[in-house]
């Protein structure tokens, strides 16, 4: 509670005034609208003979006029203490006039009401413009938002909670639902194989638990019809496996908070299966009802003034704009294409996700679903446009997608399209009980809370956003990463959820290759790129993108043998095209030295003369016709062979560099010249650049390095 109220004149007072008399007296106690203080003040007006402009006259005389003005208390209070005099000037209205000591200083408010002294306070804003909801602006509560408390409170909230939590030595854990710790869908297929013991998926579906909502009908804002009655929708939620053994380590360690995107109802009865007799998350339950953003998650919601101590994980980064808080999960995508139903609002994700199925014939369906088709004309698209919206919806689309979702029942239909890639099998199921993803988590978990608490000190604790990131870094520490035949084309690298991800884990991505690449990402051996790196650098790993999500899975660089893709020899590049594009790698190292040395050279001038030397349509790098054999392989170009379907890790035969056409058959119909200048304008794209780090994070790399030498 703050010892005193300071009071200002209102800024829409025309300033400077001059105090002509003081009303009140020190340790007086006032009521509101009483008269402090009178004031003098002047303006502009039309000079009372002036008339009608004559001709040629723009405007009327004006003549300074003095005038009075009064200022009144806008509450009640005793004064404290006076701070201006007779014969003062106030200039602006951020000076303040006097210190109140106030009964009440409604630092809690409840719906309108203080919750402390029970005064409305919506009925307090008047013509003095002073608004008492200005004292209270934070929502902590997790159950609802119009309880509100001032940030004095909040602060004092958080520091008592932070002696607890430094008393039980815990940390706070942020817990994302959907493809976190469960995957829900409604496709009622899912109570048809629950109940069929014959049915190859049955064995998956054990401990699938079920739970109805009652949920209002959206309609359109313009809608004055009749209201809709509910409908009831049966939902059918999978845990993560591992997820009661996680919850109840975790526990120990951290006190936990549920964070999702889903509605309050639908919260509770997810926590209900995952948390049934509320000992790990209580009531600290935070949903879409009460977080104020569809779109976005925020930490100061929770925690307004303090985040030191908290940690996040969530299947998304983008909702968190990548928190140094934040450890990102691979999705959890058990029933396969239904994705997370309450993305509807959120921006469509990408494409590499998560790991690809090891099991072939289930990555098989994967790639097709990713083309947006199945072997059978009639059977659901891509689920993933089917279920997740476009950009940003609303909940009229999201009862359309669950709709869709009830009645076309996409589960079946991939199970049909299984069946028919694998007709002699009788035995292909679409479910499988898997996932390992929360095995890793736990222990970075404890690493983190271990380090956290092996750091503490009460005069200068640590904070988990300059703590988290060098633990994540050292896993792809020293490594440079090239993408092949796995990014949209045309795209924004760096904008791509995979990259950014994999530069939280330390590693540093680029384009194109160069002789600092160290591993060429893909699915399939034989593109071009992935056959130039070999060629340029004989020691390079063409590596399956799974060993990035299970790297980043278990928080260490995992042996990349059984990850890595061979190229026999007799596929490589022909040597006089490898010299070609050393040719141009030199090229470029002396266009930027060229640049780098010209940079110096005009350091210190003034910077009307540097102008336009540098950058604007100005390009170093600009590419000639010699260059263009090497345009023709882009991360969206990079297509597998049509005679070449890797499923597997290992060696694969088949062999084509379908460069241009390929291209053409993933770039929705631009023409090969269209193409190349997209290429060529991506080439001169830059790459990424280090932050630097803070002290606490430079000391907890050294200490990892120490950790790696004595390994």
């Amino acid at each position: 509670m703050p010892e005193f109220t300071e009071l200002r004149l209102h800024e829409s007072i025309p300033f400077p005034v001059k105090v002509l008399s003081i009303d009140v007296n020190t340790n007086q106690t006032i009521t509101k609208h009483q008269h402090i203080l009178k004031y003098s003040y002047w303006e502009l007006q039309d000079a009372p003979s002036s008339g009608t402009p004559e001709p040629g006259q723009h405007q009327k005389k004006k003549v300074r006029v003095d005038l009075i003005g009064t200022y009144e208390s806008p509450i009640e209070g005793a004064i404290s203490e006076i701070l201006v005099n007779i014969g003062d000037e106030i200039i602006t209205p951020d000076q303040v006039v006097l210190k109140v000591v106030e009964p009440c200083y409604h630092e809690v408010q409840f719906g309108g009401l203080c919750a402390v002294c029970g005064k409305s306070l919506e009925e307090e804003t008047d013509y003095t413009g002073y608004n008492y909801s200005d004292r209270a602006t934070i929502s902590m509560s997790h159950a609802r938002n119009d309880l509100k408390i001032s940030k004095g409170e909040a602060a004092k909230i958080e520091e008592k909670m932070t002696v607890n939590l430094v008393k039980e030595k815990k940390l706070i854990l942020v817990v994302d639902l959907d493809q976190t710790v469960i995957h829900v869908t409604v496709d009622p297929t899912i109570h048809e194989w629950m109940n069929d013991v014959n049915n190859v998926n049955y064995p998956s579906l054990k401990d699938v638990k079920t739970f109805t909502l009652e949920e209002e009908v959206p309609v359109p804002d313009f809608y004055t019809g009749p209201r809709h009655p509910p409908q009831l929708r049966n939902y059918y939620l999978k845990l993560r496996p591992g997820l009661e053994k996680f919850l109840e380590t975790v526990c120990e360690k951290y006190e936990m908070h549920i964070y999702t995107m889903g509605t309050r109802a639908y919260a509770k009865a997810v926590a209900k299966c995952i948390d049934p007799d509320g000992k790990y998350f209580s009531d600290r339950i935070l949903s879409r009802d009460e977080s104020g953003s569809l779109t976005q998650k925020s930490l100061e919601r929770l925690f307004p003034t303090d985040t030191s101590m908290v940690v996040i994980i969530d299947d998304r980064g983008d909702v968190w704009n990548w928190s140094d808080h934040l450890i990102k999960v691979v999705p959890f995508e058990f029933f396969v294409g239904i994705g997370d139903i309450n993305s509807t609002f959120l921006p469509k994700q990408r494409a590499l996700q998560g790991p690809s199925k090891r099991r072939g014939s289930i990555a098989k369906l994967e790639d097709k679903m990713l083309q947006g088709q199945t072997n059978d004309k009639e059977s659901t698209p891509s689920p993933q446009s089917t279920i997740d919206g476009e950009d940003a919806g609303d909940l009229a689309q999201r009862e359309a997608q669950l709709e869709k979702q009830e009645e076309q029942r996409p589960l079946a239909k991939l199970q049909q399209d299984l069946e028919k890639l694998e007709p002699e099998s009788n035995h292909e199921r679409l479910l499988y009980d898997d996932d390992t993803e929360l095995i890793g988590l736990e222990n970075a978990l404890t690493r983190i809370h271990e380090l956290f608490y092996e750091h503490y000190d009460s005069e200068n604790p640590p904070d988990i956003k300059y703590l988290l990131p060098p633990l994540k870094q050292a896993v792809f520490k020293d490594t440079n990463f090239v993408f092949s035949g796995l990014l949209p084309l045309g795209s924004d690298i760096n904008r791509e959820n995979i990259v950014i991800w994999a530069k939280t884990f330390g590693a540093k991505i680029s384009k194109e290759v160069d002789y600092s690449t160290t591993h060429l990402v893909t699915k399939n051996p034989f593109t071009y790129k992935a056959k130039l790196a070999k060629s340029l650098i004989p020691e390079v790993k063409i590596i399956h993108p799974n060993w990035i999500f299970d790297s980043m899975t278990e928080w260490k660089a995992k042996p990349t043998e059984e990850y890595e893709l061979d190229i026999p020899e007799s596929k490589l590049l022909p040597k006089e095209e490898v010299e070609k594009y050393k040719a141009k790698l030199q090229k470029e190292e002396e266009e930027r030295a060229k640049t780098a040395e010209l940079e110096e050279e005009l350091n210190g001038l003034p910077k009307e003369e540097t102008d336009g030397l540098l950058g604007g349509d100005m390009h170093w790098l600009d590419l000639g016709e010699e260059d263009e054999d090497f345009l023709n392989d882009s991360d969206g170009d990079d297509e597998e062979d049509e005679n070449h379907q890797f499923q597997s890790y290992g060696n694969g035969d088949g062999d084509t560099d379908s460069r241009v056409s390929s291209l053409k058959r993933s770039n929705d119909g631009l023409d090969e010249d269209d193409d190349i200048e997209e290429i060529k304008r991506l080439k001169r794209a830059s790459v990424v650049s280090e932050a630097d780090e803070e002290d606490l994070a430079n000391d907890i790399m050294l200490e990892l390095d120490g950790d790696d030498d004595e390994e």
